[in-house]
């Protein structure tokens, strides 16, 4: 009789769990792989803004010389 009960339970239990790990693989596939190419997204637009600063600091700071150099004359 006790048997018989813990074999139900254990039963049920199989099937939550079966239930469960499909859920989550659903998860998995609804969202993970989603955000994971949102975020590949995100790398690349992180990295083309990275040059894009890179080049603008490079671009001021070559300016800056050249305003400090051309005006250098005019404090005299």
């Amino acid at each position: 009789m006790e048997s018989n009960v813990l074999l139900d339970y254990t039963r049920k239990a199989i099937q939550k769990m079966t239930y469960l790990n499909k859920i989550l693989a659903q998860l998995e596939d609804d969202v993970v792989v989603p955000c994971e190419s949102r975020m590949e997204i995100w790398k690349t637009n992180m990295e083309v803004m990275a040059i894009k600063e890179e080049n603008y600091i490079k671009k001021y700071n070559k300016s800056e010389n050249e305003w400090s150099v051309g005006t250098s004359g005019l404090c005299m």
